[in-house]
């Protein structure tokens, strides 16, 4: 296990390892329990296809500060509204947050926790990136990821991170050339906060729609891992 220097931005140099899918989440935990001494935070990008779309977009930006700045300036909460407004008419969000969804049908054991990351389910090698920061919610704006097809743009998903962090330590684990997965230190457990976290997981991918947010929220309580996707 051999690190490479990926590419450079205005920050510093990112690395990249390659190691067996199989191994990923053990190593990943390694570089972060090192994060306070190396000043870099391990993001896994995935396979080799990932790779190639990460760094061809990686290298357009011009000043990681900047975004983070841009990011600063937003406000989650906003930002999950106006992209609710997207999706649904005033009719239809009315429905969506309506007397149908009853957050005491739900079970407070998740009948079907994700107990591990689905980038484990890759075959052969995939790449880990180490980023020149100790936050993971800033990876966005060290990879220019985002703001293409119904993605968040780069800022909104800094500041998308960050408050999800803030709130329940959910930590960036993947980002993929089509996938997010956080790593929550602290699962949620209320069942009334479900269905707050279920539409705003909807607002930040369309695609993740699981066919209701009663059974979206069901999905994301008592488990560690989150994940985002866009087709």
């Amino acid at each position: 296990m051999s690190e490479q220097v990926w590419f450079e931005n205005s920050l510093g140099s990112v690395l990249i390892v390659k190691v067996p899918a199989s191994e990923a989440l053990a190593v990943w935990k390694r570089y972060r329990s090192q994060v306070e001494e190396t000043g870099r935070w391990p993001v896994i990008i995935g396979n080799e296809e990932s790779v190639r779309i990460q760094r061809e977009s990686a290298e357009r930006n011009v000043d990681v500060r900047e975004r983070l700045r841009q990011a600063e300036e937003l406000q989650p909460q906003a930002i999950i509204k106006a992209r609710l407004d997207e999706l649904f008419e005033e009719e239809e969000e009315d429905e969506l947050f309506g007397e149908d969804f009853k957050p005491s049908a739900l079970q407070t054991g998740n009948p079907d926790p994700h107990d591990a990351p689905a980038i484990l389910r890759e075959e052969g090698e995939i790449s880990i990136a180490l980023l020149p920061s100790r936050h993971g919610w800033e990876a966005p704006a060290h990879l220019e990821y985002g703001s293409w097809n119904e993605y968040p743009s780069i800022a909104e998903h800094v500041a998308l991170l960050r408050d999800w962090e803030k709130r329940y330590g959910a930590e960036m684990l993947v980002l993929s050339s089509d996938t997010v997965e956080l790593l929550l230190s602290r699962p949620l457990t209320n069942v009334d906060e479900a269905k707050k976290v279920a539409a705003e997981w909807l607002a930040y991918s369309s695609d993740n729609d699981a066919g209701s947010l009663q059974f979206l929220a069901q999905g994301m309580l008592n488990t560690r891992f989150w994940i985002s996707w866009w087709d």
